[in-house]
């Protein structure tokens, strides 16, 4: 049976088809609403050195420490709360907008 993905204050209006997964991310400190990039098949931070807006991928889906390269789950479609998001500050989050909405990451 799937798991049950109890609505928050991440999630933004009522819930269509929300995708999860797993991505393999580096070691720190991660939240979650955290809006990860995807370079060359490594993830990171939205925002951080070499993963602009344009490389959003999805959202992280729970708080996690790694004290090495880990995984961890990630939301790949949904509507999503623009005040819960994080990112880099070298961008915000309304730079990723155009950019989710092509990946059915619906930000509001």
């Amino acid at each position: 049976m799937g798991e049950v993905i109890k609505p928050d204050e991440l999630f933004n209006g009522l819930q269509g088809v929300v995708v999860a997964g797993e991505v393999e991310l580096p070691a720190g400190e991660w939240k979650r609403g955290m809006l990860l990039g995807k370079v060359n098949g490594a993830y990171n931070l939205l925002g951080a050195t070499d993963y602009p807006a344009a490389s959003v991928d999805c959202i992280l889906a729970d708080e996690i420490t790694l004290a090495e390269a880990g995984k961890a789950v990630a939301y790949f479609s949904g509507e999503f709360n623009s005040e819960k998001l994080i990112v880099d500050p070298s961008i915000t989050v309304s730079d990723v907008v155009d950019h989710a909405r092509k990946l059915q990451i619906f930000i509001g």
